[in-house]
């Protein structure tokens, strides 16, 4: 599976997800650092990606815009690899089956949202 890692998302996440054999990249190496929030969606979207971010509005702003895979790790950045390596083999299998889908990572739980369906706070 591709990942592409919003700019507020510690590094660590990528040496995470590429252990487990994904193919992840941030957003300085994709030379897209200062893209918008939309524009970071639909990149992500365009290269086959799940975009993980830690940004709240990003998160929510895709009420507005439904269209591809995002996971939002609701944690401090330094927590981000754990809690993304502990959460990721139960959802490898809904991220693969489906175009849309909102995943949000707490330390606590993981809550999915597909389509249209607005994610939650």
């Amino acid at each position: 599976m591709r990942f592409f890692l919003d700019e507020d998302v510690d590094v660590a996440c990528r040496t995470a997800l590429t252990a487990q054999g994904h193919d992840a990249w941030t957003t300085a190496g994709a030379a897209r650092s200062g893209a918008s929030d939309e524009d970071q969606v639909i990149y992500a979207h365009n290269e086959g990606a799940v975009l993980v971010t830690h940004d709240r509005e990003l998160f929510m702003s895709r009420r507005s815009m439904p269209m591809g895979r995002v996971i939002r790790l609701d944690c401090w950045a330094e927590d981000g690899p754990d809690l993304l390596a502990r959460h990721l083999p139960d959802v490898i299998h809904a991220l693969a089956r489906t175009p849309d889908l909102f995943l949000h990572f707490k330390t606590t739980n993981v809550s999915m949202r597909f389509g249209t369906e607005a994610p939650e706070d």
